[in-house]
């Protein structure tokens, strides 16, 4: 399975849905569509997968035990962990819009969770792979939940499907690594 951009995953669930995947009938659904994935991808990343990076915080000559928020990037949802220019970790706890280290540092590697970009027509989720087709699955459910008793049902196969591949992920940065997730 390779990897899905924005519209692979529109063009899925119109397929799933048994609509044309046409322009026109792709236009009137994409925005609503990726609306819906994008709610999905957004909670699977800030719950599950979690990913991560890496920031370089300069704090000043003298040292600082305070880092503000306007010096971390605008995307932290969660600052993971804190190292000093030694690698030594650094004890912190947030308290009213900045970051309390346990100690002075001068210079910080902060390891936060990031939140990702919102994923478009061009673009590619950041998930692995194999979890793109389910993204997919999350849209057609949304699209056929609002229906009759019949439609329900086929969204309620959608959402079981979602559910039991996105409860697989693992943490971006989880040494494990399974293979056919999506089965």
């Amino acid at each position: 399975m390779s990897a899905m951009t924005g519209r692979e995953i529109v063009l899925m669930v119109l397929r799933n849905i048994g609509e044309d995947t046409d322009e026109t009938t792709y236009g009137e659904y994409e925005e609503e569509i990726l609306c819906a994935v994008n709610e999905a991808y957004q909670e699977i990343c800030a719950h599950r997968y979690l990913p991560r990076r890496e920031a370089e915080v300069e704090l000043g000559p003298e040292g600082e035990d305070r880092i503000e928020e306007n010096l971390l990037p605008r995307d932290v949802m969660k600052i993971m962990e804190i190292r000093d220019e030694m690698g030594r970790g650094v004890g912190f706890l947030h308290k009213e819009g900045s970051v309390v280290l346990k100690r002075k540092c001068r210079h910080v590697f902060v390891n936060y969770v990031y939140r990702p970009e919102d994923i478009t027509a061009q673009t590619e989720p950041i998930l692995p792979k194999e979890y793109h087709a389910a993204l997919s699955d999350y849209g057609a459910f949304r699209l056929m939940i609002p229906g009759g008793k019949q439609r329900q049902a086929r969204a309620d196969l959608f959402y079981a499907n979602y559910a039991r591949v996105m409860g697989r992920i693992t943490p971006m940065e989880d040494r494990r690594k399974f293979v056919g997730m999506y089965r």
